[in-house]
């Protein structure tokens, strides 16, 4: 219906233990009822999952890869990594797939010394390995806060955050999602990262430039 009767479904009042670590909800549809799984895995920020062909599970957690046959664990570390070699700033929100090539993530990136004009603002970051143990860190932002629109005009945010891809039936990735802030400068006395704070903050669904059909954002 447009997301005029949206839900955020059911959650199970559960509580939770101390030594649980990041919580995974498990329901039987999607509008739940949702309830806590205990796992075996550790905590922290934001952990990114993926799902192999093969049905293993890999997670991001921090600066580690995990996986697992079950969503409830064992989690066994597949390796360590660094992101030493990439764009100078705080990474967050990792966004981990597998493609033919092999794994990549990609992060929210920002740094504090950004500000007021947010044109060149750091947001983003790019990390691959062809077996998921050797990983390295693209020197370059994959994307930044320029969106190009298709009357040829450019729009600039000042925050692009939250970083999803959009695959469709056949496994082709065509667009790509982020979270955004509308403002393109800041007050001298905020970064570019928390004008988001201050301003309007959408969803951004960009198309590839290899996508099959795009979509008016």
């Amino acid at each position: 219906d447009g997301g005029h009767n949206c839900t955020a479904g059911q959650f199970v009042e559960a509580e939770t233990p101390a030594d649980m670590g990041s919580v995974i909800h498990v329901a039987e549809a999607a509008g739940g009822p949702w309830q806590p799984l205990k796992t075996t895995l550790p905590s922290c920020n934001n952990p990114a999952p993926w799902v192999h062909s093969n049905g293993t599970i890999f997670i991001v957690c921090g600066n580690s890869l995990l996986s697992a046959e079950d969503p409830a664990g064992p989690y066994r570390s597949v390796t360590t990594f660094t992101h030493s070699g990439g764009p100078t700033g705080t990474y967050e929100d990792p966004y981990l797939y597998i493609d033919s090539r092999g794994f990549h993530l990609l992060y929210h990136v920002y740094n504090y010394d950004d500000r007021q004009t947010c044109t060149n603002a750091t947001v983003s970051a790019h990390a691959f390995s062809e077996d998921g143990f050797t990983w390295t860190m693209g020197a370059v932002q994959p994307y930044t806060t320029q969106i190009a629109r298709t009357d040829g005009s450019t729009v600039t945010v000042s925050t692009r955050e939250r970083p999803k891809i959009f695959f469709d039936k056949s496994g082709q990735m065509t667009h790509l999602l982020n979270a955004v802030c509308s403002r393109s400068e800041c007050p001298e006395d905020h970064p570019c990262v928390d004008c988001k704070l201050q301003a309007w903050d959408y969803t951004l669904v960009a198309p590839f430039e290899t996508a099959r059909r795009s979509v008016v954002v």
